[in-house]
């Protein structure tokens, strides 16, 4: 799976809010955007932080999607939890 869809899925199953994260990282909203939707490219060292600036959870699940793992991801929301197959998911 190409890394900015990846990042992409990750943030909406995981409702981060980009623009924050981005923020973190040096890059204003406009920049995560174009980023987001493949307008425009960051550096690896910007890529790397942004990374390192999500979640655990939502951090394996990106990994996961890259790797193209075939396992079972478990997210919790409100007391419930979901099992995601990675596999079925990016289909």
């Amino acid at each position: 799976m190409d890394p900015r869809d990846a990042l992409d899925l990750t943030f909406r199953m995981f409702r981060l809010n980009a623009t924050q994260l981005g923020e973190q990282v040096g890059l204003n909203k406009s920049e995560m955007s174009r980023f987001r939707h493949k307008k425009q490219d960051i550096s690896a060292t910007t890529f790397s932080k942004l990374l390192k600036a999500l979640p655990e959870d939502a951090f394996t699940f990106y990994w996961g999607l890259i790797r193209d793992e075939n396992k079972i991801f478990r997210v919790s929301e409100n007391g419930a939890v979901y099992n995601i197959d990675l596999k079925r998911l990016v289909a």
